[in-house]
């Protein structure tokens, strides 16, 4: 069965006839995807390369995401990947040999990429860009989500994002909700609901990315992430999903969030100064830089012990604080130092 694939293979290169041609290869192939269990890894492999030099593309595609399919035939290695690929599981193996497959694959869009670059050979009876078009037609076209998710990292890793998200693949969604979560994948996942007509979700999506605790991000940026939610939660059509109700109290909240973003930062502003002083003083502005925190731990942790009153009032005026046994005595305690500066002044 091997050997009359390696002949179809070889009759489809010696003909000059397109039918002929499609007809082997189409047969080649077909015979190979009946051999993957009797065939080594690296047989399968070295038909992909010559696939690849032959530019036959639904071959370079299809016959390693089929093998990937007869390797995992019970879907282990699907589940283990589906279920977060925990690495003491002992059905890994079944979801590195789906991996090795889609690498495969990968290679050859890689390939086909790099001689859509390159201009045609002498005599060639294929065109190299509608090769590499035919290639990512037939990757996208596969229902194996596990390899869709390889595909998308690798064109993501190549800068591709944009693109990606505009194709709005089949899986794309739900690769992005993917564990582990990431700062870039979120940022994705809010753009793919922006460019898919969802503010809301996307809303939704950069609130929890701003207020994230698992995330290395600056207050800088966790600002300018609730200031995005805020503008495309105010995107949201009234009508929209009969969410009317529950999108005006998510609005309220970003807004009030943001309001207190806005208030940190302030405070991070007054509090640089002392970004590198020695001991806990410095660690807590630095802290400050990183961590979306509430009004109440703000007064309480940095405008009172650094003694801050015009800090406390903004606090208090923020959170609409104003029971006057509370604010009075921080006015009365700026008008005696602003009286002892008038005095120093006036010596």
């Amino acid at each position: 069965m091997i050997y009359k694939a390696r002949e179809n293979v070889r009759k489809a290169v010696e003909t000059r006839n397109p039918t002929e041609r499609h007809n082997w290869l189409g047969e080649s192939l077909r015979l190979f995807i009946r051999g993957p269990r009797i065939l080594e890894f690296d047989k399968i492999r070295q038909i992909c390369g010559d696939y690849q030099q032959i530019n036959y593309a639904r071959g370079a595609v299809e016959l390693p995401l089929s093998c990937a399919q007869i390797l995992d035939s019970d879907n282990a290695g699907l589940e283990h990947w589906l279920i977060g690929s925990p690495p003491n599981d002992p059905h890994h193996e079944f979801s590195d040999r789906r991996i090795r497959c889609y690498e495969l694959v990968l290679d050859s869009l890689n390939v086909f990429e790099e001689k859509s670059g390159q201009a045609a050979a002498a005599g060639a009876m294929d065109d190299p860009e509608t090769v590499r078009t035919h290639a990512y037609e037939l990757a996208f076209a596969s229902p194996d989500e596990m390899f869709h998710s390889t595909l998308y990292d690798w064109l993501i890793n190549r800068g591709l994002a944009d693109e990606l998200l505009e194709m709005h693949p089949a899986y794309i969604e739900a690769h992005l909700r993917r564990e582990p979560v990431t700062v870039q994948k979120y940022q994705l996942l809010w753009q793919f609901y922006v460019k898919d007509g969802q503010p809301l979700r996307a809303a939704e999506v950069l609130g929890a990315l701003a207020e994230s605790i698992e995330m290395d991000l600056s207050l800088d940026a966790r600002l300018e992430y609730l200031t995005l939610a805020v503008g495309n939660a105010k995107s949201h059509p009234i009508s929209a999903g009969g969410r009317h109700e529950t999108a005006i109290a998510f609005l309220t909240d970003l807004e009030e969030k943001l309001d207190v973003a806005q208030m940190q930062l302030e405070l991070y502003n007054t509090l640089v100064p002392h970004l590198n002083d020695p001991g806990e003083a410095g660690e807590k502005v630095k802290i400050l830089s990183k961590t979306l925190l509430t009004m109440t731990e703000m007064y309480q942790l940095y405008a009172e012990p650094f003694d801050l009153p015009v800090m406390k009032l903004l606090i208090l005026h923020v959170s609409e604080h104003r029971e006057e046994n509370f604010v009075r005595p921080i006015w009365n305690g700026i008008f005696q130092d602003g009286e002892i500066i008038y005095h120093v002044l006036s010596i």
